[in-house]
């Protein structure tokens, strides 16, 4: 019934344009057209093709030039195998006019009804007969390639080039062509050929070699077509730019260096004003550096920011180079160059962002790499001085107050947590952090109710998510650490003892305050989190055994909430520490069979791919 009553409706514009003044015959014609179009697409998209076709027939009768509603005819047609009907199509329009497509098309009905050759010597007869016209070649090598003969239809674009004499002719089909059948030689030619007249289409071609490049695992023909293709060729300077992105791609850091060092020098000393409109002079190999600073490829990252510093004149890609330079420094753990970087940079920077991102750097390199509290508080309050955004300010304040807790100082660090909490009526998403920040210090004073006091405050001004952020979740975990647990004031005590002495780096202090505590209550409620603690600072000892040991009792602890936890952390010090593979792919693999509902179970499952990888 859909169906039919659709098909009353269609009839109606019909019958009602059969109503209208012969005046009005070229524009009903038009509008009927569009009707019949329109009803063929809804068909098809039904998958009523028998339907579809009988529209699009029509509609391509009432208007011979409408090429869409023809392919359409040809399309659904071809999908029911009706040849019969498409050819009296083809010779009723050929008919009303002329169309070089009807020949093709009539040729491809012989090659559809199963007579390949004939087709094929049709085919031919048409491109010998009219070889100056394009469009021949164009239907022609279209048909080819629809049915997968590749080289019938590279023969056919090759054969266009030789009779216009134009060697970028069907450049992209032809490139289409190699990538299709990995024939790297023939591609890096048609791109270097089509350089040559069009250098302005650089941005483009490089776009589409980095595509393919992506998709091959082998890429030694392109790479050796491009390097036999320099030293005589006069787009050198692009091909440095291919050779560069394609050993990035597959990870050859030191020769994509040397090419992009190339293309650097090639673009600093070039007078094409297009060429500089489209690139711009350390864009490129920036990017190199920070891909190979977040591959671990550090030696070439600090040559490739040292190159953009000492070499080239854009200021907006020198001021990021020394930024990442003092990162590749950090890296290979030099610190004291990565501050000097930094510093380098602060000073010839002043008021700038950037240098507040530098200044917060320098702490951060002195807190965690360092441990120079004094040097981090130095940085972290000349940026609280010179920058007076609440934002800032208020980031600021957090990691001094991590300064002072690092120097056992808490109503210091309660001063500045507090000045953050006050700046934050102003930035209202800010003062769920400092809340939160507010309720660990009294975690560490051992006072729980005043941490869940603030807690509970948290609770009240944080913006409901659909999924819970990290502060969320920092906060549920403390929240429910303090409330369970809440009879066992001693059990809280050394937690909260503990963790700032790991936050104070005193290790040993922490392993014997928890050793002590497990020794004198080993039933205690709080042995997991105990246990899962110690197992940490057992791992900043370098004391593996120890640390394996007591995560096996938390896992072997029916009772406890944290035995996948417990696995995991045996299986990290099994693969990171210990290098020992087997045995940390055994361990990820138990949580994966014994714990199907673990928030780590995407972890484990990833670490097993990775170690089965490495095998």
């Amino acid at each position: 019934m859909i169906f039919l009553r659709n098909s009353i409706y269609l009839i109606l514009p019909g019958l009602f344009l059969c109503g209208y003044p012969r005046a009005h015959s070229q524009v009903l014609n038009q509008n009927e057209t569009k009707v019949l179009r329109r009803t063929a697409q809804m068909f098809e998209g039904a998958g009523q093709m028998d339907n579809a076709a009988d529209y699009y027939i029509r509609a391509s009768l009432a208007d011979p030039k409408d090429t869409g509603a023809y392919l359409g005819a040809k399309r659904t047609l071809d999908q029911i195998q009706d040849y019969d009907r498409f050819e009296q199509l083809v010779r009723s329009l050929e008919q009303k006019r002329r169309d070089i497509r009807y020949r093709v098309d009539l040729a491809w009905i012989q090659f559809k009804r199963g007579d390949e050759s004939g087709a094929r010597k049709a085919w031919d007869r048409l491109i010998e007969e009219n070889s100056k016209n394009q469009n021949v070649y164009t239907l022609i090598g279209q048909v080819y390639l629809e049915n997968q003969f590749y080289e019938e239809a590279e023969d056919v674009y090759l054969t266009a080039r030789k009779n216009f004499k134009n060697s970028t002719l069907f450049m992209f089909e032809l490139a289409n062509i190699y990538k299709i059948l990995n024939q790297q030689d023939k591609l890096v030619d048609e791109y270097l050929s089509y350089l040559k007249v069009h250098p302005q289409q650089m941005l483009f071609l490089s776009t589409e070699l980095h595509r393919f490049v992506q998709s091959q695992d082998d890429i030694g023909p392109l790479i050796k077509e491009l390097k036999q293709a320099k030293s005589s060729n006069e787009i050198a300077w692009a091909i440095h730019l291919f050779l560069a992105d394609s050993y990035t791609i597959t990870q050859d850091y030191e020769n994509a260096l040397l090419h992009f060092i190339e293309w650097e020098k090639w673009l600093a000393h070039s007078d094409s004003e297009l060429m500089g409109q489209t690139f711009q002079n350390g864009q490129y190999i920036h990017e190199f550096a920070s891909t190979a600073l977040n591959a671990g490829a550090t030696e070439y990252a600090k040559q490739a920011f040292l190159f953009i510093i000492e070499e080239l004149e854009n200021d907006k890609y020198r001021a990021a180079a020394k930024l990442g330079l003092a990162t590749a420094y950090a890296q290979q753990q030099n610190y004291e160059q990565a501050l000097d970087a930094l510093q380098l940079f602060v000073d010839s920077n002043r008021g700038s962002n950037d240098a507040r991102r530098a200044l917060m750097q320098i702490g951060d390199i002195a807190f965690t790499n360092l441990f120079d509290i004094e040097r981090a508080e130095k940085a972290y309050s000349r940026a609280l001085k010179e920058y007076p955004q609440i934002r800032y300010q208020i980031e600021t304040l957090f990691r001094l107050a991590d300064c002072a807790l690092a120097k056992d100082d808490l109503s210091a660090a309660e001063a500045n947590l507090r000045q953050a909490y006050a700046k934050a009526a102003r930035e209202a998403e800010l003062k769920p952090a400092c809340l939160l920040q507010l309720a660990y210090l009294e975690f560490y004073k051992k006072q729980p109710k005043r941490s869940l006091s603030y807690l509970e405050e948290f609770s009240d001004v944080v913006a409901p998510n659909a999924q819970p952020n990290v502060l969320e979740n920092d906060a549920l975990e403390l929240s429910m650490l303090l409330q369970d647990n809440s009879y066992d004031s001693t059990g809280l005590a050394i937690l909260g003892k503990a963790t700032l002495e790991i936050k104070q780096r005193r290790y040993k202090d922490a392993k014997e305050d928890m050793e002590h505590y497990l020794q004198e209550n080993p039933n205690s409620q709080l042995r997991s989190e105990v246990r899962l603690l110690l197992a940490d600072v057992y791992r900043q000892l370098n004391d593996f055994q120890p640390a394996i040991y007591a995560l096996n009792s938390v896992y072997a602890d029916s009772g406890s909430f944290f035995r996948d936890q417990a696995l995991l952390g045996v299986a990290e010090i099994y693969e990171k520490e210990l290098a020992e593979d087997l045995l940390a792919q055994e361990h990820y693999e138990k949580i994966l069979l014994e714990f199907p509902g673990s928030i780590y179970l995407e972890k484990a499952r990833e670490r097993v791919r990775k170690l089965e990888e490495k095998k």
